[in-house]
């Protein structure tokens, strides 16, 4: 709808507010007067479903709002939450709004989180920074609303939750005596089995709780974990500093009186004083030991102290207190569920005021955990500045304690790199690196294995080992498997080439290692030290494979290329008789292939007689397997198109027949039958007149394989008018 200027009077922004929209919250009365005159839709909703009516009810605009209504504004309208305009309004602490829509309302209306205006009015905060105004209006709502019809006080939204819960929640003590004095039940549970005097508790309320107490809420209820109001106070977080810090001790001394036992538990177990050690509350601690809480008892789950919490989430202050007030000084090295101590779960966490503290109370420093780990390996896995692994070492750490895996504190320190904590340890005592764990291994092994360079540099620097330790896999092999050429490098300046020299037996030697895992500058490394011969450039290891065929069933085309550089022989075949070639097509490496095909065709290259050089290239090509197959078989069977039409460029034959009869055009069938089939059509096809220049060739080979003729005379053939 335009006016006379042509101006859209509901027109509407990116969020599809209206004028009415802006004019309603703003409180221009005359100005919502004139655009309902010029047609405004009164009930017009923006994207969040608020009509002009919510706006002028959340800035608390009441002539806006007579107008509205006067307009014939529905006063029911939900926005996308499912509040009304009655809603918004007690929500803002709007009690002249309030008071304008409750004749006109159903106070029954519900949001869709089941909450009434009731509900919303009991807790009527709209920020931290206007929190005081907003529970006076709040007030001044309840009042209004209770006034109208006390019997909606116990209405519950869909937690089970009444306004007195929400009211004790947000701590609204005006309105909480308001609900009471109206009649309203402090009995009720919510859905969590809680009473609001465990919501109240929960958030530090102590006003709240003052009057709940006083009025008769039974403090010693448990909600469905378990806890109790005493429990959620001693544990209890509050967003204002000086609440969190003083009001939880006032509820705790108004509570505590009202308990016959302090250590009465939750479902999981945990005490009052586990939560308080838990969240660092020192004054409720204070409280709670005064009343006689004990220090030793455990919770019925992870079976931890006190001494635990305050350890694991380093509350010096609040351990000091615990250990001070110990009923039994061992409790300092109970253990909990999975066998460890409160000194391991400091150390664990990195807390070295509350490590030390426990120490000087004797803590025992070599108590081991269900993994037989001991606290010193802990402090080898969190180090930051070696502070840790000192101070253990200093009260008599043990070094040489083995875990599950026969792993030591030194085996974890060259694992991890921790280059200060292995130093520490090695010093404090140098036999126990000579301790191999369950697969063998030593601290030089793990070093290696993971590529630490600088502790392998410090473990050879200080002579720590003299020699390689006999083992299969020795720590040059881990160092070549990881690819890591610095510490290889260190281990052939320590111990001379004879460290890379391969084995004389048929085991896997360092090249083979470096050629399968891809460690390109390993290999290169072991072989400028003791040259092709002794690397074991030729070498077979358990599967006859040499490092060329090694690398290239494992694709590594990097090492492929550097092998082939040293000359190795791409004629070399393993215990089945496949070659590089033939591997690589069988494992589908197609780089690896195409690099091994680059290189056999530039065989014979400065060669005076090409056609030998050729014979010799097409011989290469055309190897068979144990199963007679090509690696054009190979390639055909496993769908490596550009492979296959640079194997047939370069001579490969499509006549050679394996060991079961198939040809390379037949091999790419996936099972006999196919074969068979395939075999039947292209001989009809040559019986049938059908013919090309290749028909000879085809129904002789399908007619081979159909009459079982497992020795066709040109199997090797190379035909190129075949093809």
């Amino acid at each position: 709808m335009r006016n006379k200027f042509g101006c859209v009077i509901n027109a509407s922004d990116k969020k599809d507010r209206r004028a009415l929209h802006f004019a309603a919250y703003q409180g221009h009365n005359e100005i919502v007067k004139a655009l309902i005159d010029k047609g405004a839709d009164v009930d017009v909703k923006d994207r969040d479903l608020y009509t002009p009516l919510h706006a002028a009810a959340a800035s608390g605009n009441i002539e806006c709002v007579h107008t509205l209504i006067n307009a014939g504004a529905d006063i029911e309208a939900k926005n996308v939450y499912g509040n009304t305009p009655l809603h918004i309004a007690c929500l803002n602490g709007c009690p002249l709004v309030i008071k304008a829509l409750m004749s006109h309302v159903n106070l029954e209306a519900v949001n869709y989180r089941g909450q009434t205006a009731m509900h919303i009015a009991a807790t009527s905060v709209h920020g931290v920074q206007c929190f005081k105004m907003l529970i006076r209006e709040g007030l001044k709502v309840c009042r209004k609303l209770l006034q109208l019809d006390s019997r909606r006080i116990d209405a519950r939204d869909i937690g089970g939750r009444t306004a007195l819960h929400l009211a004790a929640f947000k701590g609204s003590v005006d309105c909480l005596d308001l609900l009471l004095s109206s009649g309203a039940n402090f009995r009720l549970i919510d859905n969590d089995n809680r009473l609001a005097l465990h919501h109240a508790a929960s958030q530090g309320h102590y006003p709240c709780v003052f009057t709940l107490v006083g009025f008769g809420s039974d403090s010693n209820a448990q909600d469905v974990n378990g806890a109790t109001p005493l429990h959620l106070a001693a544990a209890a977080s509050n967003s204002n500093a000086q609440s969190a810090y003083h009001g939880h001790d006032e509820i705790l001394h108004l509570l505590l009186p009202l308990f016959p036992d302090t250590n009465i538990k939750e479902d999981s177990g945990k005490t009052p004083l586990d939560l308080a050690a838990y969240k660092g509350h020192k004054q409720c601690i204070e409280l709670l030991l005064r009343f006689g809480a004990s220090v030793s008892v455990q919770d019925s789950v992870t079976k931890r102290t006190p001494v635990h919490c305050a350890a694991a989430a380093g509350h010096a202050d609040c351990l000091t207190l615990l250990l001070q007030n110990a009923d039994d000084p061992n409790v300092v090295n109970c253990y909990d569920s999975k066998q460890r101590t409160a000194l391991t779960l400091a150390v664990a966490n990195n807390h070295p005021e509350c490590v030390m503290l426990l120490l000087r109370h004797k803590a025992d420093c070599n108590l081991p955990d269900v993994n037989k780990h001991t606290p010193l390996f802990r402090a080898v896995i969190n180090e930051r500045d070696n502070q840790l692994v000192k101070l253990l070492l200093k009260h008599g750490a043990r070094v040489a304690v083995q875990d599950a895996n026969g792993k030591t504190p030194l085996h974890l320190a060259a694992a991890c790199g921790r280059l200060y904590a292995l130093a520490a340890l090695v010093q404090a005592d140098p036999t126990a690196a000579a301790l191999k764990d369950d697969q063998g291994c030593t601290v030089l092994h793990w070093a290696c294995y993971n590529g630490n360079s600088n502790c392998v540099e410090y473990l050879l620097n200080h002579n720590v080992y003299e020699s390689l330790e006999d083992n299969l896999f020795s720590a040059v092999h881990c160092a070549v498997y990881q690819g890591s050429a610095h510490c290889l490098d260190l281990l052939i300046s320590k111990f001379g080439g004879q460290a890379v020299v391969a084995p004389k037996d048929s085991s896997c030697g360092l090249l083979h290692v470096a050629a399968s895992a891809g460690s390109v500058e390993c290999a290169r490394l072991i072989l400028n030290s003791v040259g092709p011969e002794l690397a074991g450039l030729e070498t077979t290891d358990y599967f006859g494979r040499t490092p060329l065929l090694c690398a290239a069933v494992n694709g590594q085309c990097n090492a492929i290329e550097l092998l082939l550089e040293w000359k190795a022989n791409v004629r070399a075949v393993d215990s089945s008789k496949n070659t590089a070639l033939h591997l690589a097509c069988q494992r589908r490496h197609s780089a690896a292939a195409s690099l091994l095909l680059n290189w056999i065709e530039s065989l014979g290259g400065l060669d005076a007689d090409k056609n030998i050089s050729q014979q010799q290239r097409v011989a290469i090509i055309n190897m068979t397997n144990k199963q007679q197959r090509t690696p054009l078989h190979l390639a055909a069977r496993n769908g490596l198109f550009a492979i296959t039409r640079r194997l047939l460029q370069l001579g490969a034959s499509v006549v050679a027949v394996d060991a079961v009869g198939l040809t390379p055009a037949l091999a790419c069938a996936p099972n006999p039958a196919v074969a068979k089939c395939l075999a039947t059509i292209l001989a009809a096809h040559g019986q049938n007149g059908e013919t090309t220049q290749y028909s000879p060739s085809i129904q002789q080979t399908s007619e081979g394989y159909l009459n079982d003729r497992n020795g066709i005379d040109s199997q090797h053939s190379s035909d190129s008018e075949f093809y």
